[in-house]
């Protein structure tokens, strides 16, 4: 079974989203919270596979996403976004995100897709994960 915390303001304090999770036997919410200062505690404390992280200032960004990771490294930390360009997408995969979500954007099984993120896949749903892509493979090594 897949740990997840939810930290997403954007959605009622997380509810929703945790909500497309709750159909799927192999995905756990263990918590909620609709804090993104909630969120390095939340992982430390649950030491979770997921941490699925509202990015959108002020509840997280590439600052919230290194805090997660230095609270408990294991995790891996899904982006949830109502918009993301190709600058931000870099910014946060640069800090350590493994996915983005943004919203409005075509997924057919959101707990498919964290189940992905859970095993290590990059999985950027978003049309602008090409010029991410672009941007990322551009710089030096």
């Amino acid at each position: 079974m897949i740990s997840v915390v939810v930290v997403d303001g954007a959605s009622g304090g997380g509810r929703a989203f945790a909500g497309l999770l709750a159909s799927d036997p192999l995905v756990h919410v263990v918590a909620v919270s609709g804090d993104g200062a909630d969120a390095a505690p939340l992982a430390q404390l649950h030491r979770p596979e997921v941490v699925a992280l509202d990015v959108t200032p002020p509840e997280g960004g590439a600052d919230t996403v290194r805090a997660v990771l230095a609270a408990y490294p294991e995790t891996k930390v899904l982006g949830l976004a109502a918009s993301a360009d190709a600058a931000t997408i870099v910014e946060l995969v640069g800090a350590g995100a493994t996915g983005l979500l943004v919203s409005g954007e075509p997924v057919d099984d959101v707990a498919e897709l964290v189940r992905s993120v859970a095993e290590g896949h990059v999985v950027l749903a978003t049309a602008r994960a090409g010029a991410a892509w672009q941007t990322l493979l551009s710089r030096p090594a």
